[in-house]
């Protein structure tokens, strides 16, 4: 699929960041705790702008519209009435909007309390 080929750099990237991450808390134990508070502060918020931007892509819309559909129709395949259906899809892409957008309010937000601006 052309989108998930379009996707897969960010992922690469996070991947090398918290690889990254994950060095710092391993070579520096207990008394690296300074260090690795520094690092999630200046990568946690490159890594969330990064999401926020695969999240709200073309491709990713094209994604979800896919996903709800599949959903849609796999309710109806299995039974369901279709009145239902129509609610419970709408629930189901109502959840994914509060699940993206609580996780991009987040992303506004530093590890000190204060607002990125």
């Amino acid at each position: 699929m052309k989108g998930s080929e379009n996707m897969g750099a960010p992922e690469t990237e996070d991947a090398k960041e918290l690889s990254e991450v994950l060095d710092v808390l391993g070579s520096k134990g207990a008394t690296g705790i300074g260090a690795v508070l520094d690092v999630v502060t200046e990568k946690v918020p490159a890594l969330l702008t990064s999401l926020r931007s695969t999240l709200y892509s073309p491709q990713a819309g094209e994604e979800i519209g896919r996903g709800v559909g599949a959903f849609y129709k796999e309710l109806v395949a299995s039974g369901v009435p279709e009145n239902d259906a129509i609610q419970m899809t709408r629930s189901y892409l109502s959840t994914l909007q509060e699940v993206l957008s609580s996780s991009m309010q987040s992303g506004h937000h530093t590890g000190h309390g204060g607002h990125q601006e």
